[in-house]
């Protein structure tokens, strides 16, 4: 009898520290293994940018406090189209100035006399006018293939937290989010220890919900960013 209690406790006491262990600490036990045995099959299945390091030794110095952020990339791929549509839009109007301009131009090469100083003033107004139109059009497109760029990098990020799904792009939800701050021990190329480095890590964790269905799909923690303290 005393046997069988005494199992229990200890399968009690068990469940208490793994219950304890927050996401992070399996997370970041699972990702520095990884790390050691250069498992970078592993590591791309957890981590958004994946590094490897010569880790030697590694340790939890604190976690922060968990913030529930709104998913951001139906937000984003909207902000793409829109930009889109506002480049397209600007070009057309470009269009439209390149014609009268060209004509002045035209007339500029041909006129004589004093008519050539009110011909040269008329192709002047719309050469600006055309360059600047031109410039907005120049404008727009770095809007554009900024929009391009985060929609991207956002939605690398919610594939890898809840795997690919036919329309994520339209899905809505949330984030969970945490910064944890690990001492890393790396070895240096003559194999003795460095100093240790504290790093911070971003994790999140997705759920998100297909606003046709309703149905729900719940993500994975992972590493979204990581980067030694200044």
């Amino acid at each position: 009898m005393k046997r069988y209690v005494g199992c229990a406790v200890i399968t009690i006491m068990v469940l208490l520290v793994i219950g304890c262990q927050g996401p992070e600490q399996m997370l970041l036990k699972k990702y520095f293994n990884a790390m050691q045995f250069q498992d970078k099959t592993t590591l791309g299945l957890m981590a958004v940018d994946p590094v490897t390091l010569n880790v030697s030794k590694w340790e939890i110095v604190s976690v922060g406090e968990e913030t529930t952020k709104p998913a951001e990339l139906k937000a984003k791929t909207q902000a793409e189209e829109d930009a889109k549509k506002q480049l397209e839009d600007l070009k057309a109007k470009g269009r439209e100035t390149e014609g009268p301009m060209q004509e002045a131009e035209a007339m500029l090469k041909t006129a004589r006399g004093k008519s050539k100083t009110i011909v040269q003033a008329d192709y002047d107004a719309k050469k600006a006018t055309y360059d600047a139109a031109v410039q907005k059009v120049k404008d727009a497109q770095k809007v554009l293939n900024l929009a391009k760029a985060e929609t991207a990098e956002e939605r690398k990020i919610e594939v890898l937290s809840v795997t690919e799904i036919p329309g994520i792009e339209e899905m809505e939800g949330e984030y969970r989010t945490k910064t944890v701050t690990v001492r890393l021990t790396l070895k240096k190329e003559d194999r003795s220890d460095a100093t240790p480095k504290d790093y911070i890590i971003e994790l999140r964790s997705y759920k998100l919900t297909n606003p046709a269905t309703g149905r729900p799909a719940r993500g994975k923690w992972i590493l979204v960013k990581m980067a030694p303290v200044a």
